[in-house]
């Protein structure tokens, strides 16, 4: 009888335990599916906001392109042609190409490249890509804010020993035709040989050993803008955005990102750039602009508002 009565008491435990197992399961069922009901739909959201984010960073570059496109047609009799001829840094691994133009993050596209393919890389004017060879990108930038860059950060700071010397150059031969409206500039410096934003903008317009250097060419003359097609085209002011584009496109590691934005880039101030060029005398701020009309036209960059607002800017414009 007590042998029964155990046997009665293991079997309504073991159908207690079963019960029970079978109520966790159920609502552990019915818990998960509310779960994935809650989860699920965020999740498609926000794969959802990912594509549109892209396709709209897409339309941009399609846009840019077609922008460059059209200016190439306007200024196709004045445009520096090299026909098949793409000259920059280029990745094997990623089968990337880059024309590397200073002060637009060229030197970050170096450290990236370089850490892609370690000491296999190939850098130089000598090495040419053909169009259909690589994804080709390039990087720009507002005229004026490059040219402040390359002034205030590699002539004026004397970055190099080349700086230096091609600093102290410029002064001898342009500092005695800067404009008297300059004084208080140049008492401020304290010496009639510390070069100048004059200085430094008569000897991109007017020196013949100016072209040597890419900083300060059109993008066109480094680029060769009308004759090879860019695949991605990168603005240093939406630079983080315009770089998630790429790595989407064409699955760049997330440390090559890092590597890239790693060192600050340099950008000056609005109102420093103003104040530089503002300085300058009308025929030069006339001069510089029709120099680097072709950049604003085929990357849709706009005139500074402080030019805008220039008494003669409706003659300005017309010529």
């Amino acid at each position: 009888m007590l042998m029964f009565q155990r046997i009665k008491v293991f079997a309504f435990i073991v159908l207690v335990g079963v019960l029970l197992w079978s109520m966790e399961y159920q609502w552990a069922s019915h818990f998960n599916k509310q779960l994935r009901e809650v989860f699920e739909p965020a999740e498609d959201i926000y794969q959802k906001a990912e594509r549109y984010h892209f396709e709209v960073l897409r339309i941009i570059q399609e846009e840019r392109k077609a922008t460059v496109n059209r200016a190439c047609g306007e200024w196709k009799n004045t445009c520096v042609r090299h026909p098949e001829s793409f000259s920059g840094i280029h990745s094997r691994s990623y089968n990337v190409g880059v024309c590397d133009i200073p002060e637009c993050g060229g030197s970050g596209w170096r450290n990236i490249i370089y850490e892609m393919d370690k000491n296999d890389i190939s850098i130089g004017n000598n090495r040419t890509i053909s169009p259909e060879d690589s994804f080709k990108i390039i990087v720009v930038r507002h005229p004026f804010q490059r040219l402040a860059a390359a002034y205030r950060y590699q002539l004026r700071v004397e970055s190099s020993a080349y700086f230096a010397q091609l600093s102290r150059t410029i002064v001898e031969k342009y500092k005695h035709q800067r404009n008297s409206s300059n004084a208080k500039n140049q008492a401020y410096h304290g010496s009639n040989d510390v070069l100048t934003f004059e200085d430094f903008v008569n000897f991109v317009l007017y020196d013949e050993n100016a072209q040597e250097s890419r900083l300060w060419q059109t993008f066109s003359e480094s680029c060769n803008l009308c004759d090879v097609r860019y695949d991605a085209i990168l603005k240093y002011e939406t630079l983080e955005e315009d770089f998630n584009y790429l790595q989407q496109t064409l699955g760049f590691q997330d440390k090559y990102k890092d590597m890239f934005f790693k060192n600050n880039f340099m950008t000056v101030a609005d109102y420093k750039v103003e104040t530089s060029f503002k300085q300058l005398a009308t025929n030069l701020q006339d001069a510089l602009y029709k120099k680097f009309l072709p950049d604003f036209q085929m990357f849709g960059y706009q005139l500074p508002t402080w030019l805008c607002k220039r008494n003669d800017i409706t003659n300005f414009l017309e010529n």
